[in-house]
Parts: C-alpha cells; sequence; structure tokens
C-alpha cells in the first residue's frame, strides 16, 4: 500500500511586475536541475534511475526534508483486527510547475509482505478509508522554515506552516522587508487542504462511505473519490485499488495518479488566481488562464520515454506525453472542461460536492486520458 497526502500551492507573485522579491532559481523546466536547490529545503533531482524502491511518474521534484521532519512510523489498527500493520514515512517532496501551481506531498508506504500476512488470516474485510485517512493525517510533523519558529501539528494542520516556510526560502532575503511574509502568505501564496491518494495493493478492498464515487477503469480495476471527515475539515480522498503489488503499478494506474495530482494542483491555483482577480473587480483573464494550462501542459510532455531502461517506466512516459501532445493543440477545449471545477473550488464545500468534484476529474482522466494513454500503448506510431 502507498499514501501520498498532497496540499496544493499557488504561488501569484511571478503574475507581478516584481514578482514581489521572489527567486528565479532553480529553474524547473531546466533539462537537468540536480545541480540546484532550494534554500532551506533541500535540493532538487530528477527521478530516480534505479537502486531504489519508489513509485515513479514525477521527472523532477525538490526534497524538502530539512522543512518538514516526521516523527516516527505508524503503528495502525482497524476495531476487529488482531494486529496493527507498519505504516512507514517514506518520503517528502516539492513539486512546481515553475510558475504558479504545485504541491507539497508526503509519501507513506506499507510492507506487502506484511500486508499479505495480515489479510491471510481472513479478520480484516477491507481497510476503512475514513480510520486510515483519520490515521495518517494526525501523523505529528515538524516544520521549520528559515528564520521562523519551528512547529509541530498534525500533518493535516500544517498546511500554513509549510507555506510560511516556502515563501521565507524562495523570496529574496533583501526583499523581505519590502514584501513582508504576512502580507505574501494569503495573498500571492495560498497552500489549499490535504487531498490523499491511496494505492490499495494486492486486491484489497476498499470500505467507503456512501458519498464516495466509484470509477472502474479497464484493465486498472476502480477507483473512489471519498470524503473523510476530520475534526477540522473535509479531506478528499482517491482510492486506486489495484490487483497489483505496491511497486508493480501499471502504466495506466500511474496516469491517472500523476495527471490527477497536476490537473488537481492547477485547479487550486486557478482559482486562487481568479478570485484575486474578482476582489479586484477586474475580471480573470482567460488568456492567461489558457497560457498557464499550456505550461502545465509542457511540463508532462517532457517525460521523455528514451531516458527509461524499465518498460512499463517507457509505457507510462509515452502514454503522458500523448495526453500532454493530443492536447496541444485544443487547450482552449481542455480549459472549458476545467473551468467549471475551477468555480466549483470556490463555493462552499459540502462533503458531496466535494466528492462530486473530485469524481468528475478523475472521471474525466480515467475516460479521456487514459484512452489516449492507452491508445498510445496499443498503437505506439498512432
Amino acid at each position: 500500500m502507498f499514501i501520498a497526502v498532497q496540499f496544493p500551492i499557488a504561488d501569484l507573485r511571478s503574475l507581478s511586475a516584481d514578482a514581489r522579491g521572489r527567486l528565479d532559481v532553480p529553474d524547473w523546466n531546466a533539462d537537468d536541475p540536480s545541480d540546484k536547490f532550494i534554500r532551506g529545503f533541500g535540493r532538487m533531482a530528477l527521478r530516480r534511475k534505479g537502486g531504489h524502491r519508489e513509485l515513479r511518474g514525477e521527472r523532477v521534484f525538490a526534497d524538502f526534508d530539512q522543512v518538514a521532519r516526521f516523527q516516527g512510523p505508524i503503528e495502525y489498527r482497524q476495531l476487529g483486527w488482531a494486529q496493527s500493520i507498519r505504516i512507514e514515512p517514506w518520503y517528502r517532496r516539492l513539486y512546481f510547475d515553475g510558475s504558479i501551481a504545485g504541491r507539497f506531498e508526503f509519501g507513506f508506504l506499507a510492507d506487502d509482505l506484511a500486508e499479505a500476512a495480515l489479510f491471510e488470516g481472513g479478520v480484516p474485510n477491507g481497510y476503512d478509508i475514513a480510520a486510515l485517512t483519520g490515521a495518517i493525517t494526525a501523523v505529528p510533523i515538524k516544520v521549520s522554515g528559515l528564520d521562523l519558529l519551528a512547529e509541530t501539528a498534525p500533518l493535516e494542520d500544517i498546511g500554513n506552516a509549510l507555506g510560511a516556510a516556502y515563501v521565507a526560502a524562495t523570496t529574496r532575503r533583501a526583499e523581505l522587508k519590502r514584501y513582508p511574509m504576512a502580507e505574501t502568505f494569503g495573498t500571492h501564496v495560498a497552500v489549499g487542504n490535504p487531498m490523499v491518494a491511496i494505492r490499495l495493493s494486492g486486491d484489497r478492498p476498499a470500505i467507503v462511505g456512501h458519498e464516495s464515487r466509484r470509477i472502474y477503469v479497464p484493465d486498472c480495476g476502480t477507483a473512489h473519490v471519498a470524503v473523510c471527515k476530520s475534526a477540522r475539515r473535509d479531506i478528499q480522498v482517491l482510492v486506486q485499488e489495484s490487483r497489483f503489488g505496491t511497486f508493480d503499478e501499471r502504466p495506466a494506474e500511474r496516469v491517472i495518479r500523476v495527471i490527477f495530482s497536476h490537473l488537481n494542483a492547477f485547479i487550486f491555483a486557478a482559482s486562487c488566481y481568479k478570485g484575486a482577480f474578482d476582489m479586484k473587480g477586474t475580471g480573470t483573464d482567460r488568456k492567461r488562464l489558457a497560457d498557464l494550462l499550456a505550461n502545465t501542459m509542457r511540463r508532462l510532455g517532457k517525460f521523455r520515454p528514451d531516458e527509461l531502461e524499465d518498460p512499463v517506466d517507457r509505457q507510462f512516459a509515452e502514454s503522458v506525453r500523448a495526453f500532454s501532445e493530443g492536447h496541444a493543440g485544443r487547450l482552449d477545449s481542455l480549459l472549458i472542461q476545467l473551468e467549471g471545477l475551477i468555480v466549483e473550488t470556490q463555493r462552499p464545500s459540502t462533503l458531496a460536492r466535494i466528492a462530486d468534484k473530485g469524481g468528475r476529474l478523475v472521471k474525466w482522466v480515467a475516460e479521456i486520458a487514459v484512452k489516449e494513454a492507452v491508445d498510445k500503448m496499443i498503437k505506439p506510431d498512432g
């Protein structure tokens, strides 16, 4: 089982004439940014090319191990289980499009063999997604930003601390007096509520609530979009049920995970952008939104099959590039698809509304993006 907790981030500073002192390095669009780093966060890297167990999917990322620290593993146990299962902290990474949209992501991992031993006993009837989400998002995380007081809080509550650390790390020191952090964060930079992605391996079922949306994906299994209610917020959860192992992710499964994450981050950033213009009463610059979406598509188009040795990795890279290239000439149509979700993000949330929004996005990715991806796999020269 693999779990990712994602916080979308919107950084609108590049839309200002002087970018409010935002550093112009590192270059997220560089072919090889691995000699760069984000001050106080960590080094940037290309996807590892072997030697480590990992879930692949993003070409460029920056670790933020220096900013956020785990406090230890999770011993997770559901009602009726004879024993607990250990869920290990795995990674902390920042993904950014080089313009306005990105996400903080925390990864967690449960060992396939330990899960098999637990489920072979015949007691568990599946993972209770609400209980599992609650356990993961309650994990204490210590956040330490540059020149900021360290703060320890449950994972679901650290969005603002991460955002403040990000602003401190990406603003020129000489400009911090001119652009105080308190005037930047919350207006020009925002961090959204956490979203959780869970991939259940080995045909282990998910137990979800009645508000969830179910999407069947051919050759992949079933995906659910659920909403789990914590003490402070409603958390959207994408659940993928797979018959394959944790590190045996199929190309189409990975396409859903990666494209959903990119578009979810774009939708949040675009809703912040639209909200900023609406507050000014000037109306949103739709061409700018289209340009920002084009940038997201260009980043997806940077996946390079020829860099990869593993055939599954190559199929995935070809699929994502096919999605990017397939929409290069019809961005307006793609933007129309997303604009309804952008507006929905700005409305007051209810359980049903959150589930419906996420369900529509996953269904669209599954039906349109995956179709193009699978077509590319079946007809690689098409």
